[in-house]
């Protein structure tokens, strides 16, 4: 009887083994279930992440259809409404290229109907992607609208294409100082007391209006070799601020003209930037080096 009673205990037992071996299979499977599970979402958001970078780097990619709604919508905007006429490129003449840049082209222009001389800018609309980048193009639009000084390029008009946006500037007639000093060489001494006078005031014209340029530079200010009178141009960088005495820690513009602070990713005074610049550029002129 004890031999049965022992056996049936055994059995009992075997067959709860057996159980417990089919349970920790079927745990073990479960485990790698969830695990396989985590590896999926860890990657899903490390992905989500990635994009999220991209986007706060360089904004959101919009699909062509939804990029020429937006588009059309800024120039809408920003165009000189009211015209009984409106104006195309048919009304100006372009001419040879004085520069070019990562997102645009400015040609020499000229009225047909009044033979004046104009600085056509030209955006390709195929190579605006981002949501960012179209904010950056009208930005500057909006920025020049608001400028009226004699030291600063003034903004004449913008109409399109279906290829290219176009803004029709004042033509500043001379070189940049990057390009007079390689060719002409040094200034004298009451010519570039002259023209850092004429930038600072644009300058302050522009801090006044709670703009930054951000990018003050020899190539962004144009000369009159004979008459001396500076315009400073290029506002593709400028930014809006909210008072004077805002603070930023932004890695923009160009390396040699950026002040230290923000070189060094810590924050600096906001108009202290384009200062600090002007200093640089007055160091260039002074040494021509």
């Amino acid at each position: 009887v004890k031999d049965k009673k022992t056996g049936s205990r055994n059995v009992s037992f075997n067959r709860k083994k057996g159980e417990g071996k089919k349970e920790s299979t079927a745990v073990d499977s479960q485990s790698k279930a969830t695990k396989k599970e985590k590896k999926t979402k860890t990657t899903h958001l490390k992905s989500k992440a990635k994009d999220s970078q991209k986007t706060r780097k360089h904004g959101s990619i919009l699909e062509p259809k939804q990029m020429k709604r937006v588009l059309e919508m800024k120039i809408m905007k920003y165009s000189t409404m009211g015209k009984v006429i409106d104006t195309s490129l048919e009304f100006y003449d372009l001419k040879r290229m004085l520069g070019e840049g990562s997102y645009a082209k400015v040609h020499l222009g000229v009225s047909i109907l009044c033979g004046k001389k104009v600085a056509i800018k030209l955006y390709e609309k195929a190579k605006i992607k981002t949501r960012s980048s179209s904010e950056r193009i009208f930005t500057e639009i909006g920025i020049l609208r608001r400028m009226n000084h004699r030291n600063i390029v003034n903004f004449i008009e913008i109409f399109q294409n279906p290829k290219y946006i176009f803004i029709v500037l004042e033509y500043a007639n001379g070189g940049d100082l990057l390009h007079y000093l390689k060719t002409k060489g040094r200034f004298k001494e009451y010519e570039y007391r002259k023209i850092l006078q004429q930038i600072i005031d644009a300058l302050e014209y522009i801090h006044e209006h709670k703009i930054l340029h951000r990018d003050i530079k020899l190539d962004n200010i144009i000369v009159n070799s004979k008459t001396l009178r500076t315009k400073i141009i290029d506002f593709g960088f400028a930014k809006f601020i909210k008072k004077r005495e805002e603070k930023v820690n932004y890695f923009c513009g160009t390396p040699s003209y950026m002040a230290p602070e923000l070189i060094l990713k810590k924050t600096s005074l906001a108009l202290s930037v384009d200062i600090w610049a002007v200093g640089v550029l007055y160091f260039i002129l002074l040494l021509n080096k």
